[in-house]
């Protein structure tokens, strides 16, 4: 059975190292999509594709970034760090609590055809 990853990107995929690089650009920005991806730590998310790649994970986007961004962004963002096809089948819920525990569990009540299946979280907050 595939197993889920609810993932994080904030600490994650980027890293004190890679938001200093950001600010420090001085750039405008076409889209929201180059605003992002500018953001992220090329090593942090070839290492997660390794991860996916090996596993056969799917992966639920937790991270407060989703509030702002969709799914197809998230892919298109991969794809310029050479991640083609990352296996991002959804985004948690937003809630006003904003609990992560809470939103992993409404997520998987409301697509039940993917209750049973394994999973992780991947953030780096508790």
């Amino acid at each position: 059975m595939k197993p889920l990853i609810f993932l994080d990107i904030d600490g994650v995929l980027n890293s004190a190292r890679s938001a200093v690089a950001h600010i420090t650009k001085s750039k405008a920005y076409v889209s929201f999509q180059d605003r992002v991806a500018d953001q992220l730590d090329p090593v942090a998310v070839l290492m997660m594709a390794r991860v996916c790649r090996e596993t056969e994970a799917d992966i639920v986007i937790s991270s407060t970034w989703r509030k702002f961004t969709t799914v197809p962004t998230f892919l298109e963002v991969f794809a310029r760090y050479g991640w083609e096809n990352a296996p991002v089948i959804g985004l948690t819920p937003i809630t006003s609590k904003g609990y992560r525990g809470t939103e992993v569990k409404m997520f998987l009540e409301q697509n039940q055809d993917l209750q049973g299946r394994p999973y992780v979280c991947i953030d780096d907050d508790s």
